[in-house]
């Protein structure tokens, strides 16, 4: 039932005294000594009992549409009657009260000691209004139903799930190269804490991360669940080595650590090769003011090689 035609439903209902004139005009007149509102196959309903001389009347009219659903009729001895009317003088009827989903998700946890809530619905029951809430512990799935006037829980289920970091290890084991180094994660002994715990960004995973391995570049980064766990998935490169790890999100703790060396690419030398001479290079000129190494008639200064007759001809035969 969505929550429109709940919404509906509720602006159609029909009062408990609209009720109680409904069943008195179909009896012909007489006592009401009962009324109630339950649920029947889901359907909102008023349950009327009406004592009229030596004659007792039950039925059940809808809230939403003013239909009588079933009618009884049957003949009770005087004394009972008298009995049933002195009682009725100070009846009194009591409004359920239903617990919210978060209490229900409470008692679910309490019976489950523990783990994710990963759903959580209302439902109705034979009649009854319930909660269908789904809960992960590790690696088992718990489904039950809590009652929502009553808080009992009326049915329980309880299954093993095959988590994705079994499949991951049993791919690891496999795949194995005689570069990578594994450490074997750390038993966890402590009960997964719930939603209510105080949970590390992702910035602080990733610095517990660096700090495991000394450094480096972070090319990856993301959210994922492990047996229920919630944990941050990191990778970091430093140097030749690749690093793998999960951190748990609520107590920062290592689950899992691997370590494998990656080749790198030999880098290209961009270094010029000084052997080669250009065509078009010129060592031979007349404007320049230091051409150690040519043979010319300017009248530079510093012409340490040349044969000519300028001013600073060191090495020249003049």
């Amino acid at each position: 039932m969505n929550q429109g035609s709940e919404k509906a439903e509720a602006a159609a209902e029909i009062t408990a005294k609209r009720a109680q004139e409904i069943a008195l005009a179909e009896t012909g007149g007489g006592t009401v000594v009962k009324y109630s509102l339950d649920y029947d196959n889901g359907k909102k309903m008023y349950d009327i009992k009406i004592v009229k001389g030596n004659v007792e009347y039950e039925m059940d009219i809808s809230a939403t549409n003013s239909k009588i659903y079933s009618f009884e009729k049957k003949t009770i001895p005087t004394t009972a009657k008298a009995t049933t009317t002195a009682a009725t003088s100070k009846l009194k009827v009591t409004p359920v009260k239903e617990i919210t989903v978060a209490r229900a998700k409470q008692i679910a946890l309490a019976k489950t000691g523990g783990g994710t809530v990963t759903r959580a619905t209302v439902d109705y029951e034979n009649g009854r209004k319930v909660f269908d809430i789904q809960i992960v512990n590790g690696s088992a799935k718990y489904e039950m139903d809590v009652g929502a006037t009553d808080s009992k829980i009326y049915s329980y289920e309880k299954e093993t799930v095959r988590t994705n970091s079994a499949k991951a290890n049993n791919s690891t084991q496999n795949n194995t190269t005689n570069n990578a180094q594994t450490t074997k994660p750390k038993t966890n002994t402590t009960a997964p804490k719930t939603s209510t715990a105080t949970e590390i960004t992702a910035a602080r995973a990733q610095q517990i991360a660096l700090a495991k391995t000394g450094g480096g570049r972070v090319v990856q980064s993301s959210v994922d669940y492990e047996n229920g766990r919630k944990v941050y998935d990191i990778k970091i490169i430093n140097g030749n080595l690749e690093y793998d790890m999960e951190i748990g999100a609520a107590n920062s703790v290592v689950y899992s650590f691997e370590k494998e060396v990656i080749n790198k690419q030999p880098a290209t030398s961009t270094k010029p090769n000084t052997n080669s001479t250009s065509n078009n290079a010129t060592y031979n000129d007349y404007d320049d003011d230091d051409d150690r190494y040519d043979n010319d008639n300017d009248n530079d200064d510093d012409d340490k090689y040349d044969n000519d007759y300028d001013d600073d001809d060191r090495y020249d035969n003049d």
